[in-house]
């Protein structure tokens, strides 16, 4: 395997003729702009699907792929990384064998410098096993916040208790903070997490849709007895170079809109600024620290719809030149 990690990805990448030269540079740009991984700035930029770029590392560095969604990871091999090791480096560990190697799934086990860096800090030989960069993202969510997989596949059949407990961050979820409000009963709760379970989507549009609270009052409860801001996404100017930051398909699946980006910090609207799980993905997925802002559920449609597909983000269009520009972030 050593042999075909000389070069870097990208350039193996573009001598397979998966990508272009343009391509690369733009990816490596994004990469510098936003953080995050090589290969998940190419499937972001829709440059590569996250198959494509599975196929071709299984395929060219003989790693063995693995199913996260069907492999339980025990909870003695969960506890050989933090939660802060595995967002930094998406990676999550999978099985531990004796005498002193932790099988990890990662999304690029070409990065050596990754793999050396985790071997230092565990004290263990590291074994890369590949999967992509979504289902990853998923392990990490699902065994270090307790939120269940979305996607139906081997998503659990009723939702448990330990959803609505507080999170390990010492933040109370939005659904529990609602009951011990009075706002929601405890079965509505019950529902519209079992909904959430079945159809993905936030909470609180989730209590919204089987009619447990209004839009207006959660938006109420959310500004006054959370002290969260809430901004009027009609005054906020959305350019093409604010929107790379979030592509469509995470803006739909966590219905949100980045709206600034300064010093290493996005500032994003959503529809529930309290959800700690969305919101450290979202840091995942882009590299930087998020700042979450209050808007309603049309309003973030309305961006999506307008600016999403109104200004395609496609490879071709990317090449093209963008203003820069500044958005206060004291909305």
């Amino acid at each position: 395997m050593g042999g075909c990690m000389t070069k870097k990805l990208g350039e193996r990448l573009v001598d397979a003729g998966l990508i272009t030269t343009e391509q690369l540079e733009l990816a490596l740009k994004r990469q510098k702009r936003c953080g995050g991984l090589f290969g998940s700035n190419l499937v972001l930029l829709y440059m590569i699907t996250e198959d494509e770029l599975l196929a071709f590392l299984a395929k060219s560095t003989g790693v063995k792929s693995i199913d996260l969604k069907s492999f339980p990871i025990p909870e003695r091999v969960l506890k050989m990384m933090t939660k802060g090791m595995v967002e930094k480096y998406n990676v999550i560990p999978v099985a531990y064998k004796k005498p002193n190697t932790l099988e990890i799934a990662c999304a690029d086990p070409t990065n050596i410098a990754i793999l050396d860096e985790l071997s230092f800090i565990t004290g263990r030989n590291i074994v890369p096993l590949l999967s992509t960069y979504s289902s990853i993202l998923e392990a990490i969510t699902r065994y270090y916040s307790g939120v269940p997989f979305t996607d139906g596949s081997s998503a659990p059949q009723e939702c448990t208790d330990q959803q609505i407990v507080p999170s390990e961050t010492g933040h109370k979820r939005l659904g529990q903070l609602l009951v011990e409000a009075g706002m929601i009963q405890p079965h509505q709760l019950s529902r519209a997490l079992k909904r959430q379970c079945q159809q993905g989507g936030v909470i609180g549009r989730n209590l919204i849709e089987i009619g447990a609270i209004s839009e207006q009052k959660l938006k109420m409860f959310l500004a006054r007895q959370m002290g969260v801001k809430e901004v009027n996404l009609s005054q906020v100017f959305f350019s093409r170079e604010i929107l790379e930051y979030i592509p469509l398909e995470v803006a739909e699946k966590y219905h949100v809109v980045p709206i600034a980006a300064k010093d290493g910090e996005l500032s994003v609207a959503c529809l529930d600024p309290t959800d700690f799980s969305i919101l450290d993905q979202l840091q995942f997925y882009t590299g930087m620290k998020i700042k979450a802002f209050l808007a309603s559920y049309a309003g973030i449609n309305q961006i999506i719809d307008q600016y999403y597909r109104s200004i395609p983000l496609g490879k071709e269009n990317l090449a093209e030149s963008t203003p820069s520009i500044t958005i206060s972030t004291d909305l």
